[in-house]
């Protein structure tokens, strides 16, 4: 499994939330591996801006992870779905940004022990997580639980996705999955996730009122800034020097 957790700043757009009290979702996307081709046997380092955008000059194949933070409004019990599209926009310069459909989706298969130290019950983290469209177009990407039926416990805390006290598996910020895309290094683009509805469970077990969410963006190829440059030359310089010493 190529699922994977980094640290990562990124860009974070928020959530459009109805009247009322309704529960909010932030949704981000975080660049977390940067691979050297579609073998994904090769892993290449990569540097980001402070906003989580991917710096000019690093071509390859990056996975690129879906998560979420969410916060339940007054009487409702916590975060239950979500459904939206992935789309490659602003795709210029000779960027040639495009999405890995080929390897498609790879939804969070994380699983946890409802009962503890008792056997069997392993199930998983999330009910339904599937490229519910047209197989492998990245349209349609769902994500949900069975939120009614399910009981927050300590050992049980899937009604809490989205929250610091998400399963650990999930994380938070909450993992849903990831997607992958290919990029030369040049130019820039724009990954999005669009279309995106959500809801929420509340306490009387029923589901709230759908909601569009503001869906997240990750721009690949900005530019270092000057310092960015001066400190890249300096450490180029000092490669150098050692070079000639060594010679």
């Amino acid at each position: 499994m190529r699922l994977s957790l980094l640290p990562c700043s990124c860009a974070i757009l928020a959530v459009i939330a109805t009247f009322g009290n309704a529960g909010t979702m932030t949704t981000m996307l975080v660049p977390s591996v940067r691979y050297a081709d579609s073998t994904f046997s090769t892993i290449l380092p990569f540097n980001v801006a402070n906003e989580g955008s991917v710096y000019y000059g690093q071509p390859g194949v990056y996975q690129v992870d879906i998560l979420f933070t969410a916060t339940a409004g007054a009487g409702e019990k916590g975060w239950a779905n979500t459904l939206f599209d992935a789309a490659i926009e602003f795709n210029s310069g000779g960027s040639n940004l495009n999405l890995d459909l080929l390897t498609g989706y790879s939804p969070n298969s994380g699983t946890l022990d409802i009962n503890g130290a008792s056997p069997g019950g392993v199930t998983p983290i999330y009910g339904t997580n599937i490229d519910a469209g047209t197989p492998g177009d990245l349209k349609g990407l769902l994500a949900s639980i069975a939120s009614a039926t399910i009981n927050t416990t300590a050992n049980d805390t899937r009604n809490l996705l989205g929250t610091p006290q998400a399963p650990a598996n999930a994380g938070y910020p909450s993992l849903i999955g990831s997607i992958f895309v290919n990029w030369n290094g040049l130019g820039g683009g724009f990954l999005v996730l669009n279309n995106q509805q959500l809801s929420f469970t509340t306490t009387a077990n029923t589901f709230a009122n759908t909601q569009t969410g503001a869906g997240a963006w990750l721009f690949f190829g900005i530019t270092p800034e000057p310092t960015t440059f001066t400190l890249m030359g300096i450490a180029m310089l000092g490669g150098l020097g050692l070079v000639r010493r060594r010679g």
